[in-house]
């Protein structure tokens, strides 16, 4: 949730939306857009990057989806 939220408050997540329909907006949009970008030459994941602690976070919750269904959709369930 806080990796989509972190997302959703950029302006790329904005002009996906406009072009799209956020309820069109996909993991494999996600993926393109954010994911390869943010961990690109980092040597790190996502979950990763977002737990910058000196002690790592236990995960509390993992999910899975279908990477060609609705973002928005995924996370309005998981809330």
């Amino acid at each position: 949730v806080q990796f989509i939220q972190s997302c959703m408050s950029t302006d790329t997540w904005s002009e996906l939306a406009e072009a799209k329909g956020e309820y069109h907006i996909s993991m494999y949009d996600v993926n393109t857009h954010f994911v390869i970008p943010w961990t690109s030459g980092t040597g790190c994941s996502v979950a990763m990057l977002l737990n910058s602690e000196s002690e790592p976070s236990p995960v509390k919750l993992m999910i899975s989806h279908a990477w060609g269904g609705s973002v928005m959709e995924s996370l309005r369930s998981m809330q």
